[in-house]
């Protein structure tokens, strides 16, 4: 708008010039918005049919139809992720190993700077659970030099039985 607006100026255009002009900028602004989101929400549709489409198949074994286009790898990932309901772990121990702090790079935020929840939700589904802090972010946790602060916190249970119950403060395992 505002560069309809600095062009009708600068072309010494009159305020209803100017006004008309304003208005077919957000005219034709709204309208590629809605087109937009109509194509995406009809994206989204073919994905959600032709992942029922797939789950249709696998269960009865049966050959994709060559007429429908393939899914791609994400799109069952996040499909089968939209539709999982977790259901509580019952002889099963969990140890929930939380970064600490972000490193730079946009999706190594730690999950303790996203979510409220302390346990991001496995305190819901697992009796015993274990909650660890280690150092880096939520990627970089898996590489030097944060990797061994997670190999210190992780010994503990390896092996164990059992993890130790939620704890109102979580164990932090920090190497210098």
């Amino acid at each position: 708008m505002r560069q309809a607006l600095a062009q009708a100026r600068k072309d010494g255009r009159g305020p209803l010039q100017r006004t008309r002009l304003v208005f077919n900028a957000i005219s034709r602004k709204l309208i590629s918005v809605v087109v937009w989101e109509i194509a995406q929400r009809s994206k989204r549709w073919a994905v959600k049919a032709r992942f029922r489409l797939l789950r249709i198949v696998l269960a009865r074994n049966l050959a994709w139809p060559e007429f429908v286009p393939e899914l791609s790898v994400r799109q069952i990932y996040d499909s089968a992720e939209a539709r999982y309901v977790p259901k509580p772990l019952s002889n099963a121990f969990i140890v929930l190993v939380r970064a600490r702090a972000r490193l730079g790079e946009e999706d190594d935020t730690p999950y303790l700077h996203i979510y409220a929840d302390e346990t991001f939700g496995w305190g819901s589904f697992a009796h015993d659970l274990a909650v660890i802090n280690v150092d880096g972010g939520h990627s970089s946790m898996l590489q030097e030099p944060f990797v061994e602060s997670l190999a210190k916190a992780l010994r503990p249970y390896v092996g164990a039985k059992r993890a130790a119950p939620i704890r109102a403060r979580a164990i932090e395992a920090t190497v210098l």
